[in-house]
C-alpha cells in the first residue's frame, strides 16, 4: 500500500495558495492616479463649494458612465449636499444591481489628517431611509486629494478588490 500524504499534503498547500492569491487584487490600484496627497488638514475654503465627477469617474468607475449631471455641494455651515448620484455610491449592497438609480442624500461633514491616513472628510449621512430605501449605514471617511490646485474628494465604492472609486472634483465658479 502507498502512502499518499506527502502528495496530499502538496496538493493542500497548492490549493491554499492559490485560494489565497484568488481572494484578493495583486495588482496595484490606480484609481488614485493623478491626484496628489495634502501635507495638512486643509482649510475650510480650500474645501467649500460645487464638486461634479471627474472624467476618470466617468470613463472607468462601473455605473457611472451616464452620471455627467452627479454633483457634491460642501456648505460653509458643515453640511453637504450629494445631488443625482447613483444609489452605490454611499450602498455598496446595491452598487451593482441598481444601475441607472439615483438618489439625493445630505448629511454633515468635517475634515482632520493624520500622517498615517493623511487629509480626511468625515461625514454623517442624515437619512430619511423611507425615501433613499437605505439602511444601517450612517458615517464614514473619504479621502481628500489636490489635482490642479482644485480639491477631490475620493468616495471608495464597491469591494476594495475591484478598486473602484469616485472622485468628485471641486468646480471653480
Amino acid at each position: 500500500m502507498k502512502n499518499n500524504s506527502p502528495k496530499i499534503s502538496c496538493y493542500l498547500i497548492i490549493m491554499l495558495i492559490l485560494s489565497t492569491y484568488s481572494s484578493c487584487t495583486l495588482v496595484p490600484c490606480f484609481s488614485d492616479s493623478g491626484l496628489n496627497y495634502l501635507n495638512n488638514n486643509p482649510k475650510p475654503d480650500f474645501l467649500i463649494g460645487t464638486y461634479k465627477l471627474d472624467e476618470w469617474t466617468l470613463n472607468n468607475t462601473q455605473g457611472y458612465k451616464n452620471s455627467h449631471s452627479a454633483q457634491m455641494q460642501i456648505n460653509t455651515d458643515g453640511t453637504f449636499q450629494l445631488i443625482n448620484i447613483p444609489k452605490g455610491t454611499i450602498d455598496f449592497n446595491t452598487l451593482h444591481y441598481s444601475e441607472g438609480k439615483k438618489i439625493n442624500i445630505s448629511g454633515k461633514w468635517k475634515s482632520k489628517f493624520s500622517n498615517e491616513l493623511k487629509a480626511e472628510l468625515d461625514v454623517t449621512f442624515l437619512l430619511d431611509s423611507t425615501k433613499n430605501n437605505i439602511n444601517n449605514f450612517t458615517s464614514t471617511s473619504w479621502k481628500i486629494y489636490q489635482k490642479n490646485q482644485n480639491a477631490v474628494i475620493y468616495i471608495r465604492v464597491g469591494d476594495p478588490d475591484d478598486c473602484a472609486a469616485v472622485r468628485f472634483k471641486k468646480i471653480n465658479e
